[in-house]
């Protein structure tokens, strides 16, 4: 699969403020922000590719939300962490580097750990491509009922065919929102 450079696709509105870590139902806040870059451009990269790389996305948070929320079984765990490379690493919010072994014993550990969960994507964006990798951005939202968190996440999606999807997930880096 190869994409172009700079693709995105934007679930919010043009205009609207990119989302900050608030409470459901809080006024959006907009004073002093910088523009967030996240309005809808024209795209080179095919729509199918765009919805391909974020059916991806959205898959493979949907299992990782109901492992963590106690409604995942362990088989959809086992597929989430088929994945991702022998040498995965994640760099969390709080810049901790967490490898692909200490993530699944993390992930082993947090069943149920936080009932309710629902993760959504937004604004996925294709921001490097080759013939064999992908890098791409996107916004994720945790939501617990009022209790919303966002970040901003780049992830790198290596171009496998044995991976559950075709995609192998290499790199992840989560910011704050």
């Amino acid at each position: 699969m190869v994409v172009d450079q700079a693709a995105t696709v934007s679930r919010y509105p043009p205009g609207e403020p990119w989302p900050r870590r608030r409470r459901a139902g809080d006024p959006p806040h907009t004073a002093g922000r910088r523009s967030s870059g996240r309005e809808a451009m024209p795209s080179t990269t095919p729509a199918t590719v765009i919805s391909e790389i974020t059916s991806e996305i959205t898959a493979h948070h949907r299992i990782l939300a109901e492992w963590l929320s106690g409604t995942g079984d362990a088989g959809a765990l086992e597929l989430f962490l088929a994945a991702h490379a022998d040498d995965f690493s994640l760099v969390t919010v709080g810049g901790e580097v967490v490898q692909g072994e200490a993530l699944s014993d993390g992930l082993i550990a947090g069943q149920g750990t936080c009932p309710g969960l629902r993760i959504t994507i937004h604004d996925v964006v294709v921001v490097f491509s080759s013939a064999d990798a992908i890098l791409v951005r996107f916004t994720e939202r945790h939501q617990v009922d009022d209790d919303i968190d966002d970040r901003v996440v780049s992830a790198l999606l290596r171009v496998d065919d044995t991976a559950p999807r075709g995609l192998r997930w290499q790199h992840v880096h989560e910011t704050a929102g």
